[in-house]
């Protein structure tokens, strides 16, 4: 293919940084041609289009790209697995945890109605005495007195609280 010449005037330093540029760097093989890659490179990006002087590698670019793509996919899959996994251990964990509050809370309860308002156990109470959180204790209770007759749920408005007790043994 025959080619044209062009001639282009450039400062002694603008032509010394290109030719440092062309030298320093594997792909332009001579000033001559860095400068056509240059402006390949400006209409292409110009224009959204690819660089005649990366033609080639842009299919080798697409195809790694597409294997890149399911790759990732394979992976956010592999984590949505993970994270399903995950979550279903923490339900059943939590499930365990409450299960054992509601052991430990109803064993800790007296029977009948017993003594004064003041001895009788609260949510509260029971929570010190087992360490737990007094609002998933109190829930507990609730659960426990709403749901069944075996434990009894009484207001005492004189002291502003709930009191619980089991109905027998």
């Amino acid at each position: 293919m025959a080619r044209s010449q062009i001639n282009l005037k450039l400062s002694p330093e603008q032509k010394a940084r290109w030719e440092d540029f062309a030298e320093s760097n594997p792909e332009p093989d001579s000033l001559s041609h860095l400068i056509r890659m240059g402006v390949e490179t400006y209409m292409a990006r110009g224009t959204g289009g690819v660089p005649s002087h990366r033609k080639g590698e842009v299919t080798a670019d697409a195809e790694t790209s597409g294997e890149t793509q399911e790759m990732f996919n394979e992976i956010r899959n592999s984590l949505d697995s993970l994270n399903d996994r995950v979550g279903a251990i923490e339900r059943d964990t939590s499930s365990n945890a409450q299960i054992d509050l509601q052991r430990v809370a109803y064993e800790m309860l007296p029977y009948g109605r017993g003594g004064s308002d003041h001895d009788r156990l609260g949510a509260t109470e029971i929570a010190q005495r087992i360490g737990a959180e007094p609002s998933r204790v109190r829930e507990v209770l609730e659960d426990l007195s709403d749901g069944s007759t075996i434990v009894m749920a009484e207001r005492i408005d004189a002291e502003n609280r709930t009191v619980y007790y089991r109905t027998s043994q």
